[in-house]
């Protein structure tokens, strides 16, 4: 997947939704670990060193079938050819390339027929897989992902970058989405309250909120028509939909602003609008309302 140099410089810098930059997340954890002697076990997220000076981007892929576009997510390594100027360009490779492993051998020298290493290579292909399995890489989902595999204990908390404020702040409103479900399968409404439904409420939220597996609420998932060994995957699906409510929640009224800014032409159009080229003018009215058609497909799309 090939991208010019100002594609790549917005990609690198647009946050940590789509970007993990795990070059410069090594260098701050060198960083921290040589100013507080720290003797803390948990290092980078890889055991290969060029996995851990690489940048994970979540790239949208469109096509348009029948008429309709359709989106998919796919997540690339990107290996910079120079370290000190990370936007001159470099190799990449996708994690869904069904040729990564022979890639990730010549690239990283990553070889699964290397027994005294077995075992990073089984830890770093679970590392790329997990973060495959995220639609984004906010630190929020980063996290739950980490704790529903068992892992957040080996995982250094630079990766989230998320701090306990904002992870109380998010996991509120989602454990309530979330237990208005539970409310709803089990036929309990709000006003349904006491010690022995709140205490059944919290278990089946507790079960949905880690993902891990059904023990104990097999009855549920066989009454919401879940496949058993898929039920983890979808209650993390779950979270992470509700995760994405709460956060469009949060930008709605700014997206309302700007939505209402393009579509009125006092405030849209340039104050000189008057004095300029007619051609200039007309240049200017068919880029805002390719601009307005644009965002009307990409809202209703989201």
């Amino acid at each position: 997947m090939s991208m010019d140099r100002q594609q790549l410089a917005r990609a690198i810098d647009v946050g940590r939704t789509s970007t993990l930059n795990c070059f410069e997340t090594t260098k701050d954890i060198a960083g921290i670990a040589a100013d507080i002697a720290d003797d803390d076990p948990r290092g980078p997220m890889f055991r290969n060193h060029f996995l851990n000076d690489s940048i994970v981007f979540k790239v949208v892929e469109s096509t348009v079938v029948r008429g309709k576009r359709n989106y998919g997510v796919e997540t690339l390594i990107y290996f910079p050819y120079n370290h000190e100027n990370i936007y001159e360009g470099g190799d990449s490779i996708l994690v869904s390339d069904r040729r990564r492993a022979e890639k990730l051998h010549h690239k990283c020298g990553l070889d699964p027929n290397d027994e005294s290493r077995a075992a990073d290579y089984d830890w770093d292909n679970s590392m790329l897989e997990m973060v495959d399995t995220l639609p984004t890489l906010d630190p929020f989902l980063m996290k739950c992902k980490a704790q529903q595999t068992g892992i957040e204990d080996q995982l250094n908390p630079a990766y989230f970058n998320i701090t306990l404020e904002e992870w109380n702040r998010i996991q509120k409103p989602i454990r309530l989405k979330i237990e208005a479900l539970v409310r709803k399968a089990l036929g309990l409404g709000r006003e349904d309250a006491g010690a022995k439904i709140e205490e059944h409420v919290s278990k089946f939220l507790k079960k949905i909120w880690e993902a891990r597996d059904i023990d104990g609420i097999e009855d549920f998932v066989h009454s919401m028509d879940m496949p058993p060994e898929r039920a983890p995957e979808l209650f993390f699906a779950w979270k992470a939909i509700c995760y994405y409510q709460v956060q469009f929640t949060e930008v709605e009224p700014s997206l309302r602003k700007l939505f209402a800014w393009v579509g009125d032409p006092k405030k849209s159009l340039p104050a000189d609008m008057g004095g300029l080229r007619y051609e200039v003018q007309d240049q200017i009215r068919r880029e805002l309302k390719m601009l307005r058609a644009r965002l009307r497909e990409n809202y209703l799309n989201i």
